[in-house]
Parts: structure tokens; sequence; C-alpha cells
């Protein structure tokens, strides 16, 4: 009996065993843990469920002292060139108030004789020192740029003047004087006692930024004496005091009592500020952004000035809104301009009043005493001789001069 309850038993396990394989697939094998294996497993399943740790990654900004820009000038250092003094003096007041060392500032001169293998040379050099931000200091240098700032998307560069610009990393940037050569010619209109008033110029209608100085400056004539003839010598070359000098004399003879200027040599009465565009350009660099913008400043934005030698009187300030539709139909008028004349023509009256009325209480006025007049509040219209591309006022010179 005892036997055959045995098998019994065993057969019960094999039959027990069988129907779990049946319903369940495999038979599971129960293994029982020791508690040191226990402990172990968990630690390690534990690791396997901990968030992976992510890469470190770079910081968004730059630190002012990792900071590096380039500037090529045309022309010798301490030439005269007031556009490179301008530029060369803006920049280091915009690096230094941010806490930049002068040598983070790559300065480069080359000869106004200089190949464009040289000015290639010079722009690579600054690259090749680590720039970020590369500047152009004159029109010259544009073709020069563009292409060398294709081949590094990740440097950004400008040129002063110029039509650079590719949206992503190459821009331009640039200064409006229509404004402030409007009042220089208000002030000359009023000054001259012989009706004939005189003004050096560095191109004639083939460089149209020197075209809309001439006929903002004649405008300004024409708005306080309408009597007056403006006699303008082109010396043919931007920088050129020599024949600068010959030319105002040459006025000198014609009787120009009152002379104005738009070269690099003189600008008459004006003077440039580009401390907003070079502010904004190290800002961009700290953050770490490549941008390429056309960027231009004027009077209303202290990007240029004019040195009040006389008080004007309120009507000049309130035709000083209108003067704008003088740049229509002017020779060789480019797009970009084009563009800014529509957005100016689409501010109110009133923004242009409140425009107008901060200019002059930031100005020290001479005592100047004028004879009482009422001159009209609206001037009479001036369109541009389609012609020549000056105003009916304007009387061209070309000056002929040898060293």
């Amino acid at each position: 009996m005892k036997n055959r309850k045995k098998v019994w038993i065993c057969l019960m396990v094999i039959v027990m065993g069988g129907l779990m394989a049946a319903c369940g697939g495999e038979a599971e094998v129960t293994t029982t843990l020791s508690e040191t294996e226990f402990v172990s497993m968990a630690e390690t399943t534990e690791e396997m469920t901990e968030p992976p740790t992510e890469a470190p990654t770079e910081p968004p900004t730059r630190q002012v002292d990792e900071l590096k820009v380039g500037m090529i000038f045309y022309g010798e250092e301490g030439d005269g060139s007031l556009l490179a003094d301008s530029l060369r003096r803006e920049m280091w007041e915009a690096a230094s108030r941010i806490g930049m060392r002068e040598d983070q500032i790559s300065w480069r001169y080359n000869s106004r004789e200089a190949d464009w293998t040289q000015i290639e040379e010079s722009i690579l050099a600054c690259v090749d020192e680590g720039c970020q931000l590369i500047l152009g200091c004159a029109r010259e240098y544009e073709a020069v740029i563009a292409a060398i700032a294709e081949e590094y998307p990740e440097i950004m560069f400008a040129c002063v003047g110029s039509s650079l610009y590719n949206g992503i990393n190459s821009g331009t940037f640039s200064v409006d004087v229509g404004a402030a050569q409007y009042l220089c010619g208000a002030m000359a209109g009023l000054m001259t006692e012989t009706d004939r008033v005189g003004f050096v110029a560095a191109k004639g209608t083939e460089d149209v930024m020197v075209t809309q100085a001439v006929n903002a400056f004649a405008y300004g004539v024409w708005s306080v004496n309408q009597e007056a003839v403006v006699d303008v010598a082109v010396i043919g070359k931007w920088f050129l005091p020599g024949a600068e000098n010959h030319g105002r004399e040459y006025l000198d003879d014609l009787g120009c009592d009152a002379i104005g200027s738009y070269t690099d040599s003189s600008l008459g009465s004006l003077s440039y500020q580009w401390d907003q565009y070079f502010a904004m350009k190290l800002s961009q660099l700290v953050g770490k952004e490549v941008v390429g913008e056309a960027w231009t400043g004027d009077l209303y934005a202290g990007a240029v000035s004019c040195e009040m030698s006389m008080e004007l009187p309120e009507y000049v300030w309130e035709q000083l809104s209108q003067w704008g539709v003088l740049m229509e139909g002017l020779p060789g008028e480019t797009e970009a301009s084009t563009e800014e004349m529509e957005d100016s023509t689409e501010e109110t009256a009133e923004q242009e009043a409140e425009s107008i009325e901060s200019v002059p209480e930031e100005t020290q006025w001479e005592e100047v005493t004028l004879e009482e007049t009422d001159p009209p509040y609206e001037i009479p219209q001036i369109d541009i001789d389609r012609e020549t591309g000056y105003l009916p006022n304007v009387r061209i010179h070309k000056i002929t001069w040898e060293e």
C-alpha cells in the first residue's frame, strides 16, 4: 500500500505539471533569491531607470574679453579723413563702454592706391585673427567684402555707405545727411549778402548720396532766400584736400560769401555719430548673433548733426518736415532709398513735428540779429531739373586740379 501511494502522488505531480504547461505554455520555474542577491538586483534596476545625463551645452553668450573686431580703413592713419576718424573714435567709445580692450580691435589701414589683392589680404588677416565682426570703412571695399562674406558665414561683415547686403551675415551702414544739409543751406541763405552761396562737392550726379546732399543744401537756401544761387564746385574725389582748397578759392572768386561742403576732408558744418550702430553690433557679438542688415541713421536719430551758427526761423523747421519730397526722381535712385522715402512719408505729421522740435533744443545758439521779415510758411515748390539732376538754383562748376 505504501508503494502505491507514492506512485499516485508522483503521478499527480506529473499530471498537474502537464496541465500547467497546456494552459500557460512552458512551466514557470520559481527560484528563491537570497537577500543579498535581491538587494543587488534592486540597485541595478534603480540605476537603469535614472534619467541620462545631458551633454554640456555651449553658453548662449560670449564674454566681453572674447570679442574681436576688425576695421579696414581707406587711406593712411591720421591722413585727415573725417570718415575714418569718426568711425575709429566712435567704435572705440562703444567698445570701451562695455569693457573691451584696444587690442581686441584690429585697426588696418590701406593706401588709397592699394590694389584689390592688398585689400583682400587685410580682410583675411582679420579673419585669421579670429574677428567675429569685420567692417569695411569705405565703399570701395564692397565687392571684396561681399566675396569673402560668402566664404565665412559664421562671421559678420559690413561696409559703410554701400549696397552690401545678403540678409545673412553681410550688411551696410550709412548716414542720411539730407535733413542736416538742409539746415546748413538755410543758414547759408540767411547769411549771404551777395546772393551767391558756394558748395564744394566730392562727386557729381554719378554719386547719388552727394547729389542728394547738394539738392538738400540748395533747398535749404531756397527756403529762406529765393534770389540766391548755389555755385557747386565738383572736385571729383571724396578725399582730395588740395582740390577742395582750390575749389573754395574758385567759389570765393565768384563772390560766394557763404560756403558749405560734402567731402571726406570737409563736411561743412556736419559731424557723424556711429554710436547707435556700433553698440548694436557689439551687442549682437555678445549674444552670438550673426546678422546682416541695412542700417541708416539721420539727423533725427542723432547719427548726423549740424553745427548751428544761428537760430533759424520757425518756418524753416516746419519746412524741414516736407523736404523729403525732393528725393523723388533723383538720377540713379536706389531701391533702398525709395523704401526709406516711402517709410518717411508714412509718418504722421504729429510724429514729424515732435522729431523736429527735439533737434534744436540740444543746440547752444549764438546771438544773431536778423532783419524782421514775414516769410511765407508755405514756401513755393521747387522741382528737380530732370536733365541736370539738380534744383534750378544750382550752378555746377567742375574743378580741375593737379598736385
